[in-house]
């Protein structure tokens, strides 16, 4: 239909979801039918060995990463959005309910615990109508300023589920470097852990 390249986004992805289905389980059912397009993995992948098991083993022709990049020095969200992504465990990752109508995976932060709670968190007023399909439990738009901002008591912090894995706050040229060297690795070892 004219597409450059399509993105195979599964469950581990930060953000609004599309599919309860991890990405290893995902991808290989819609590469045996695209062909004539890149195919490019996205959801949870946090470093150069993932990045090179995406491509060896499952045949993707990249990789689309988010969370590692907004771990950067060069991020322009607050510092405590950086920190609370870095200090966060793997119990820290929840999915959310969005005013959009889909799941979307946050970290648990004040405000993601009163949504758990079912506490009344209505907005009074749509500010920005920027959604057709809203059901105005809370304004997305408000939460994720507040969070890009830092307010870590009001924000929703989008984040992928492996966001526990990644131990610290690097240049984007630094990321790169560690991807490339990472990956580099893999190939030259014949017994990467994917590969046993």
């Amino acid at each position: 239909m004219g597409a450059a390249a399509i993105v195979v986004e599964a469950k581990e992805a930060g953000g609004h979801l599309g599919t309860d289905i991890a990405l290893r389980d995902l991808f290989p059912e819609i590469r045996k039918v695209v062909k004539k397009v890149p195919l490019i993995a996205a959801g949870g992948i946090v470093n150069g060995t993932e990045m090179a098991e995406m491509m060896d083993k499952y045949g993707a022709d990249g990789v689309q990463v988010a969370t590692r990049f907004v771990m950067t020095k060069e991020c322009s969200v607050s510092d405590t959005f950086k920190q609370a992504m870095l200090n966060a465990t793997k119990d820290d990752v929840t999915l959310i309910h969005s005013p959009v109508g889909l799941p979307g995976r946050a970290l648990k932060t004040p405000f993601v615990r009163r949504m758990i709670d079912k506490e009344d968190l209505k907005t009074k007023e749509c500010q920005y109508k920027c959604l057709k399909k809203c059901d105005h439990f809370y304004c997305i738009s408000d939460r994720l300023i507040k969070a890009c901002d830092g307010d870590f008591e009001n924000g929703l912090f989008f984040t992928g589920e492996n966001v526990y894995k990644i131990k610290d706050i690097l240049t984007v040229k630094e990321v790169f470097d560690q991807f490339v060297s990472e990956a580099e690795a893999v190939y030259k070892e014949p017994n990467a852990p994917y590969r046993s």
